[in-house]
């Protein structure tokens, strides 16, 4: 597909066809698909080539990107382990702070808490609530009545280490008063 990006006025099969027995001839649904005409009368301009390859899968996004600052986030709760923390390649931080949001009660016992590890792109946002009323990333299973039933469960979602979302990462603050960037100490999925 990257090989229509270039097309001028030359017609596809003149730029892409190789000639018999040298390669992979390009299937002539292609052509089809492309412009509804034979090989022989295809032209395609730049524009529609281009229009083409923005209308297949790869390129249909449903949603779009999260902002990645903590500015815009609201109903997040913050934990900070202020002693140092010990990092499994040997580092440690300063101290630790570990952005949450939690939906549901925990019991008496304490023994119905259920832990939601978000991706590595997502925040802790995985469903609405009344202090973000935004639609989380895992909407469709949190809440009453759902896979993670909130009148029986409570259910935390922590941020990443490393993350964009409120949690110790690279755009955190170095006891130097200056953003970790690239200094942030390596960490593994462990810690």
């Amino acid at each position: 597909q990257a090989r229509f990006l270039n097309i001028r006025r030359r017609p596809v099969w003149a730029r892409c066809r190789h000639p018999p027995g040298q390669g992979r001839p390009i299937a002539p649904a292609m052509w089809r698909q492309l412009s509804g005409c034979s090989p022989a009368a295809l032209r395609v301009r730049p524009i529609a080539a281009r229009t083409w390859l923005r209308s297949s899968p790869r390129w249909m996004v449903s949603e779009r990107e999260p902002d990645y600052t903590t500015g815009d986030m609201t109903g997040y709760k913050v934990f900070h382990h202020k002693d140092p923390f010990a990092l499994r390649t040997g580092h440690q931080l300063p101290e630790l702070k570990v952005a949450y949001e939690s939906w549901g009660e925990l019991n008496m016992n304490k023994d119905n808490a259920i832990l939601l590890q978000c991706g590595l792109s997502a925040s802790s946002h995985a469903c609405s609530s009344t202090k973000n009323p935004l639609r989380g990333w895992w909407e469709e299973f949190i809440g009453p009545g759902r896979a993670l039933d909130t009148n029986l469960f409570h259910v935390i979602c922590t941020n990443n280490l490393g993350g964009c979302f409120g949690t110790s990462g690279p755009s955190s603050f170095h006891p130097d008063g200056k953003r970790y960037g690239s200094r942030f100490p390596r960490f593994e999925v462990y810690d």
